[in-house]
C-alpha cells in the first residue's frame, strides 16, 4: 500500500521531534545558550567587520538564492538592522529567508523550485520590517525600542506565515479553496487556502515569535510577547489570502487561454481579467498589517 504524501510528512515530523528530545537539542535553544551565541557573534563581528560583511553578502547569494540586486538590497537591510539592534536583531529575518528558501527548494508533487528572488521581492518581504527598525533611531515621540521590536517582528512573522502557508500548502496540503467564496482553485493560485497551509502559517509566525522573545528590549518588562507576534503574523497571512482573492491581478493567456498571475504567458503579454494589485504590493500589505498589529498588541 502506498502512503499518502501527507503521512510521509507526519512521519518526518515525528522523527524530527524524537531526535530533538532524544538528543536534548533544546539545550541549544535556551535563553542562556542563545545569549552566549550572540555574544560570540558580536565579538567576532567587532574584530572582523569587513569579513563579517563579506560573509553576510556571500551567504545570502549562495544560500538564500537571491539575485545579485536582491542580495545587495538584503545586505543593505541587514546593515541597517545590525546598526540599530546588533546581531540578535538579525535572527528573525535570517530565519525567514533561510526557511522560506529551503521550503521553496523542495521538489514534491507538482511543486517546482523558485528562481532567484529579485530586489523588489526582497523589499516587499523585508522593507516594512526594516522601517520599523530604523524608527528606533529617528527620535519619534513616545516611540520605544520595544515598539520597533514589535513592529519588526510582526512584519517578519507575517512574511514567514504567508510563505510557509504557500510552500507547505502547495506541497503537502489538499486542494485549495478560495478564502472568500470557497470555490476550488489551482495549487499556488492567489487567494487559496488549505487546512495544512493555515496551520503552517501559525507555526511560521510562532517561530519568529520564539526568536523575538529572546531579544532584549530597553526595559525588562517590555519583552515582546510570543502570542502578540504569532497572532499578528497569522492575521497578516490571512489578509494576504483575502487580498489575493479579491484585489490581486489575474490574467488570461492570449495563446493557450490559461488563467495565470503572470503578466506574460507563452512568451506573449497576457490579458488582464480582474484585480489591480501585484503580488509584491499584496506582500507589502501583508507585512505592514502584521507590523502594525504586533505593535498595537504590545502598545495596548
Amino acid at each position: 500500500m502506498r502512503l499518502d504524501k501527507r503521512w510521509w510528512l507526519l512521519v518526518g515530523l515525528v522523527l524530527l521531534l524524537a531526535l530533538f528530545f532524544g538528543l536534548d537539542l533544546g539545550r541549544f535553544l535556551s535563553l542562556a545558550a542563545i545569549k552566549s551565541s550572540q555574544a560570540d557573534l558580536q565579538a567576532w563581528r567587532a574584530g572582523q567587520p569587513l569579513l563579517a560583511g563579506l560573509v553576510f553578502f556571500t551567504g545570502y547569494v549562495a544560500v538564500a538564492a537571491l539575485s545579485l540586486p536582491g542580495a545587495a538590497v538584503m545586505t543593505g537591510m541587514g546593515v541597517a538592522i545590525l546598526y540599530v539592534g546588533g546581531w540578535h536583531w538579525l535572527l528573525p529575518i535570517v530565519a525567514f529567508f533561510g526557511t522560506s528558501v529551503g521550503l521553496s527548494r523542495i521538489q514534491f508533487g507538482d511543486a517546482e523550485p523558485h528562481g532567484p528572488r529579485d530586489a523588489w521581492q526582497v523589499l516587499a518581504n523585508g522593507g516594512v520590517a526594516t522601517v520599523g527598525v530604523l524608527l528606533a533611531v529617528m527620535n519619534v515621540p513616545e516611540w520605544r525600542l520595544v515598539d520597533s521590536l514589535a513592529f519588526y517582528a510582526g512584519a517578519i512573522a507575517a512574511a514567514t506565515a504567508d510563505t510557509w502557508a504557500t510552500e507547505i500548502g502547495i506541497r503537502f496540503g489538499g486542494p485549495p479553496r478560495d478564502v472568500i467564496n470557497g470555490t476550488s482553485l489551482r495549487k499556488g493560485e492567489s487567494g487559496g487556502i488549505t487546512g495544512l497551509g493555515t496551520l503552517a502559517a501559525a507555526l511560521g509566525a510562532m517561530m519568529i515569535g520564539l526568536i523575538a522573545v529572546t531579544i532584549p528590549p530597553d526595559q525588562p518588562e517590555d519583552w515582546v510577547a510570543l502570542g502578540h507576534v504569532t497572532l499578528a503574523g497569522w492575521l497578516g497571512a490571512m489578509l494576504d489570502s483575502f487580498l489575493g482573492s479579491a484585489l490581486q491581478t489575474h490574467y488570461r493567456c492570449r495563446i493557450c487561454g490559461a488563467e495565470t498571475e503572470l503578466s506574460e504567458h507563452c512568451d506573449t503579454a497576457a490579458a488582464p481579467r480582474r484585480g489591480f494589485l501585484s503580488n509584491n504590493q499584496v506582500n507589502w500589505a501583508c507585512t505592514a498589517f502584521g507590523a502594525f498589529a504586533a505593535w498595537a498588541f504590545v502598545r495596548w
